[in-house]
């Protein structure tokens, strides 16, 4: 009983024990999702901007611009009619419980009679009109990026159209010939009912609330129409109050300035680090701008993507990363790298990344998008040798990485060769950020190329060979043949011929111990034989040696003379005596 026991319990322990290797080997080896690009509602380029419109309920997005009361302005995107403008239209409305005009009565407008429905004449326009310019509503900085439009109104009184050009202005609409749109943005003066188109969902903020439009109304002269939510254009009057309807909203429209927007995120103005909340910009939440500039430095994202090199960053400035999941803010300065696991994430990869820094209280965000390396560039290198050189390093062929350097390439002349002094001046395609430097028995190439290199090296020089030299008849002292170049010497020094060695430095005077010293006979070339001391490193004047042979070839000149004339004088005695002789005989 006791054995089933333990047997169980060490078959329990086996179990738990694989259960946990499996779990871990399921968890270090499971891979992490890659990242996918931000949605169109949640990242837009400057021209994806354009693509949003109302002319469908499910088509437009919303983004922030100026204040009303407490709470950041938002606007639905109704298109676009120019590259560098986009026509707005207000989400909630600027102004709430506000007649169209306080009075019925005809008045004057630009020199004639006009009615109380007259858009241009009325105290709403002039209401609008103090709205473009009042700080509570638009900073100093966004008054500038709204541009004004020209828009024509039809004339009930004089039957007639005219223009007016504002920032803020109404929407226009027909209730007799009602398409199911309300219209903005530039129209014609032959056709007032043109423009870009908004469709009911967005005419109105509550069910029962009433929007001003700037039409007349007909059969009145103090009618004016307004837009009901849900497709409905009626006729009010122009000094209706909410204590006979639900309320009369002022939701206007006007055309934003784009010209220094390069995107929109669904990531708010960044103001601390951390993973950002994602505005729902075709709910209650809209797309902020960002407008460029060129002061808060540059990013630049690894070819791997998973690092982004910063540069120049100024403080208060922050890396933003945005993909489908979600948004990051890291506060950056300086020049440094971030690492894509800095900011919890795997890799940059299908990330949008950009530098920001907002000025809250012109409630504008500046950016810098962050650019993508390129895959690095290969650049082949070859170097092209001769038979009177060799290359050393066996490297004269390589492919390199951009920004990499090559090999060090070492070449040296063959035996008998040397490299003359303008030897470098003649190498042909030694550019592109390859130099050249000198070693102890020849050169070496080296750098970090720029582009393809082809380097072909010139032919090295041969050492010239002297000539024995036939002995002198005349001034046999002359030292001659000094090879500038390779150092080598020819001399003639009492009919010796003397060869120096490369190394050693030459003078009339003296030469270094190691010489090639021979002494021919008259009309034969010159045999020699080597004399050095390279131990003691004593030096051997030439011309004293030289000149002590020609005194003992003197001497021995001087005693064959003395002996032949010796000979003659005992000849000339042995010949007396044998006269003297044959006389006594």
């Amino acid at each position: 009983m006791k054995k089933t026991r333990n047997t169980k319990r060490k078959l329990r322990t086996v179990l738990l024990a694989t259960t946990i290797t499996l779990t871990a080997f399921s968890q270090c080896c499971t891979t992490a999702h890659a990242a996918l690009l931000p949605t169109a509602n949640q990242f837009a380029t400057k021209l994806n901007l354009g693509n949003f419109d109302t002319a469908h309920s499910t088509t437009s997005a919303k983004i922030y611009f100026g204040n009303s009361g407490d709470n950041r302005q938002k606007w639905w995107i109704v298109g676009d009619q120019n590259k560098d403008g986009l026509i707005l239209f207000a989400d909630e409305p600027l102004m709430r419980n506000v007649v169209f005009d306080s009075s019925r009565n005809k008045r004057q407008y630009e020199g004639k009679k006009v009615n109380a429905n007259h858009w241009g004449a009325s105290e709403i326009r002039k209401m609008l009109k103090e709205l473009e310019t009042n700080t509570s509503y638009f900073s100093k900085a966004e008054q500038k990026l709204m541009n004004e439009t020209t828009i024509y109104t039809d004339d009930t009184l004089n039957n007639s159209v005219y223009s007016t050009t504002d920032k803020l202005y109404l929407a226009y609409g027909d209730m007799e010939n009602n398409d199911g749109f309300l219209k903005v943005g530039k129209n014609t003066e032959d056709n007032i009912n043109s423009g870009l188109r908004i469709t009911g969902k967005f005419w109105g903020a509550g069910t029962m609330e009433w929007a001003w439009l700037r039409a007349p109304g007909k059969n009145v002269d103090f009618g004016v129409l307004c837009a009901i939510r849900y497709n409905t254009i009626t006729q009010s009057f122009v000094n209706s109050t909410a204590d006979i309807y639900n309320g009369y909203i002022v939701k206007p429209a006007f055309e934003l300035n784009m010209s220094s927007v390069i995107f929109a995120s669904a990531a708010p103005a960044v103001s601390t680090e951390g993973k950002l909340k994602l505005q729902n910009v075709t709910g209650d939440g809209a797309f902020t701008l960002r407008y460029s500039t060129n002061t808060i430095g540059s990013a630049l994202i690894s070819y791997d993507k998973t690092k982004v090199k910063l540069t120049n960053v100024p403080a208060n400035t922050y890396l933003v990363v945005q993909n489908r999941d979600g948004a990051w803010a890291k506060t950056v300065a300086g020049t440094t790298s971030i690492l894509a696991q800095d900011m919890g994430l795997d890799n940059f990869e299908n990330c949008k990344v950009w530098l920001e820094t907002t000025d809250f209280a012109e409630r504008k965000t500046y950016a810098t998008l962050a650019t993508s390396a390129k895959a690095p560039q290969k650049y082949s290198v070859k170097v092209t040798g001769n038979t009177s050189l060799n290359i050393t390093s066996n490297n004269e062929t390589q492919k390199v990485t951009e920004d990499t350097e090559i090999q060090e390439i070492t070449f040296e002349p063959v035996q008998d060769y040397y490299f003359p002094e303008n030897y470098i001046d003649s190498i042909q395609g030694l550019t592109n950020g390859l130099f050249i430097k000198k070693t102890k028995n020849g050169f070496t190439i080296f750098g970090t190329p720029t582009a393809d290199i082809n380097i072909i090296l010139p032919e090295a020089t041969v050492i010239p060979k002297i000539p024995d030299p036939i002995i002198p008849t005349e001034n046999p002292d002359k030292i001659e043949n000094i090879h500038t170049e390779t150092k080598y010497v020819s001399k003639r020094v009492n009919g010796y011929h003397v060869q120096q060695n490369p190394s050693v430095e030459v003078s009339k005077e003296n030469t270094d111990s190691q010489d090639i010293v021979s002494k021919p006979e008259k009309g034969e070339s010159v045999k020699t034989e080597v004399k050095s001391d390279h131990k003691t490193g004593n030096k051997t004047d030439i011309k004293t040696g030289i000149k002590s042979k020609s005194l003992l070839r003197g001497i021995t000149v001087v005693l064959s003379t003395l002996g032949f004339i010796i000979i003659i004088i005992i000849g000339k005695k042995r010949k007396d005596t044998e006269n003297t002789d044959e006389l006594r005989n």
